[in-house]
């Protein structure tokens, strides 16, 4: 059970993707990479890595929440040929921050890192 005293950090996240990656886990990496861009609440589910991947091949968990207390945006996955990368970003802000402006947000902060991903810039 994660609790405030044991939350869940990007490092940890990292370590499951390296586990997936090293177990060649393949029906859930196959899954990862045919996220929709419409969760099953309606949510749009496509900020960072797939806004900011730029035509490079990507497969990601992504995980939103509001607003107890904070908004919750997450994007994680793998990123570049052969799953080359792994990329991390858990973000919370203010509940008054609206989904667009959060998920932009997250974008941003993807697209930064997109020259360190090979394949030009976004």
């Amino acid at each position: 059970m994660v609790t405030d005293s044991y939350p869940v950090t990007a490092a940890d996240v990292v370590r499951i993707y390296r586990y997936l990656l090293e177990h060649a886990a393949e029906t859930i990496l196959s899954a990862l990479a045919e996220a929709t861009e419409a969760g099953t609440d309606g949510f749009r589910q496509y900020v960072g890595i797939p806004d900011a991947a730029n035509g490079l091949p990507w497969a990601v968990k992504q995980g939103w929440s509001c607003c107890r207390p904070a908004r919750i945006l997450h994007t994680s996955g793998l990123v570049g040929e052969g799953n080359r990368y792994v990329v991390v970003v858990l973000t919370s802000h203010p509940a008054s921050v609206t989904d667009g402006v959060g998920s932009r947000r997250v974008t941003a902060v993807v697209s930064a890192l997109r020259p360190l991903l090979g394949g030009g810039t976004s």
